[in-house]
């Protein structure tokens, strides 16, 4: 099924534009007991409870190109499929988390909150499945050499694109990026829009410096997400401009992650991305006979509009999003 008009034009979007829809009920924030869960703003922001009755992500694979996923983390622990290693020169497997952030992206998007007797982090799709795609170290400083970096960044990414939406990935979820694209990176995401599947990559975390592109977050086709605080303001971090198609929270998100105590907090554009991954599975969960073009359109219309009108077409995922427009 081609897909591919999910594929859209970045021209005349802005900073303000891209913030300028307010969330809805983002500030709104209920009080919880004590505890992890009591930390994790975000899903207040969500009113992830109440969207649990409807759907949980059930049924719904989300591929995670990262470093890896611990699929012993106690709040992951059933969630992760098999997957497979595109970073063979790194000790392990897909299940060995040489950095922990990829652990930390399955963690916010799918933990089931099982650590301590229930007592864990929770992700906002504690129902669907983690794929863990494990890729090499991106843009590693250490090396000296980001030309050599984005050269093997351009070469793995979409190799292991193509993975995920061959193994049946519904949402594909790159929280990293390069600062050069491919052919290759674009003809990737048009096969996996072309197999139904959504890609979602952060924008990048150079806001507050240089706001340079970043790709696949950049790439045509990609659903490029931003990220926001408990108050809808992008944060300083957060790249902004024509490449942000929405933004969602990313200011210190509590989750299950990879390594130490398996529990971090961390805030950028990577967990913003991981949230709307998540999001994606909610809804698709809730209609699994819609197209990618139909959930991401679900997505973008349910948000607060300049005169605080807001679409009711979804039910199942009253997400807290902002949309870049021209």
């Amino acid at each position: 099924m081609r897909t591919s008009s999910i594929r859209r034009s970045r021209a005349r979007v802005t900073a303000s534009a891209a913030l300028g829809m307010l969330l809805v009920g983002i500030a709104s924030v209920p009080a919880h007991a004590e505890g992890i869960r009591a930390k994790q703003w975000h899903l207040d922001a969500f009113s992830a409870e109440k969207i649990w009755q409807l759907s949980t992500g059930k049924g719904v694979t989300v591929a995670v190109i990262d470093t890896g996923v611990e699929k012993s983390n106690p709040d992951l622990q059933g969630q992760v499929l098999e997957g497979k290693d595109f970073a063979p020169e790194k000790p392990g497997d897909q299940f060995t988390d040489y950095d922990g952030h990829g652990t930390g992206m399955a963690g916010i998007i799918a933990g089931t909150g099982a650590r301590d007797g229930g007592n864990g982090a929770f992700g906002l799709a504690p129902g669907a499945k983690i794929l863990p795609v494990r890729v090499p170290g991106l843009r590693d400083d250490d090396n000296g050499n980001m030309a050599e970096s984005d050269e093997e960044f351009n070469r793995v990414i979409p190799q292991a694109i193509r993975y995920a939406a061959d193994s049946g990935a519904q949402v594909i979820n790159l929280s990293l990026g390069a600062s050069t694209g491919s052919q290759a990176l674009t003809d990737a995401v048009k096969y996996a829009l072309d197999k139904g599947s959504l890609v979602f990559a952060s924008v990048g975390n150079e806001g507050d410096k240089s706001n340079i592109l970043e790709y696949p977050g950049a790439t045509p086709g990609v659903v490029g997400v931003g990220a926001v605080d408990n108050k809808a303001m992008r944060i300083p971090m957060s790249n902004y401009g024509a490449q942000v198609d929405v933004v969602t929270p990313g200011k210190d998100i509590v989750h299950a992650c990879g390594g130490g105590t398996g529990l971090c907090k961390s805030s950028g554009t990577s967990d913003a991305t991981a949230l709307a991954s998540a999001a994606a599975a909610l809804l698709w969960s809730k209609h699994p006979d819609w197209t990618n073009n139909q959930v991401l359109k679900v997505m973008l219309n349910t948000v607060a509009g300049p005169s605080g009108a807001r679409s009711t077409a979804i039910t199942s995922a009253s997400a807290p999003f902002a949309r870049s427009v021209p």
